[in-house]
């Protein structure tokens, strides 16, 4: 990743945690880094990127703030299970708008999860994907169509270690 990129991302985070926030705040990969704007064959692998570097920031200034990934993927007329096999999958689904970091100041459910259907999805078979992260995907009918949002965490530390070792206890 570019340090301009890393010092844009580092910015978003300062500014966020030292002003308040209404719910939550979110910015697009190519406010990061304007150059993926056209580039969506790198959206998955430059978010998923993003997303880590700004986990890691965050246990750096030890707060405790609640960090996501949102892809959105092209929207559906009628509503559908999401899984995919592999990365190409997914791209061929994404939306015209590139995924997105949120970050939520409390749990997301209280306000913004729970307004929408969302379902766990295990994507960790998918190379580029690991037990590091923490998938799902919420579907919002908006009275013509389906919109869809695969959504990622970065797990704790704790979280995967436990899910490593856990078959071999």
């Amino acid at each position: 990743m570019k340090k301009k990129t890393e010092f844009k991302i580092k910015k978003w985070l300062e500014s966020v945690i030292n002003h308040d926030i209404d719910q939550y705040e979110h910015w697009h990969i190519d406010d990061f880094d304007p150059t993926l704007k056209e580039n969506p064959s790198k959206w998955i692998s430059s978010s998923i990127e993003m997303l880590y570097f700004a986990y890691t920031q965050l246990e750096q200034l030890k707060k405790q703030y609640n960090l996501y990934l949102a892809i959105f993927l092209k929207p559906k007329k009628k509503s559908q299970n999401i899984n995919f096999e592999q990365i190409s999958d997914i791209e061929k689904e994404l939306r015209y708008s590139p995924p997105a970091l949120y970050l939520f100041e409390k749990n997301p459910d209280q306000f913004f999860f729970n307004k929408v259907k969302h379902k766990e999805l295990t994507l960790n078979h998918i190379e580029g994907l690991n037990n590091k992260l923490k998938s799902s995907y919420s579907e919002y009918f908006d009275g013509e169509e389906y919109s869809y949002s695969l959504w990622f965490k970065v797990k704790s530390k704790n979280t995967w270690l436990q899910e490593m070792i856990a078959p071999f206890n």
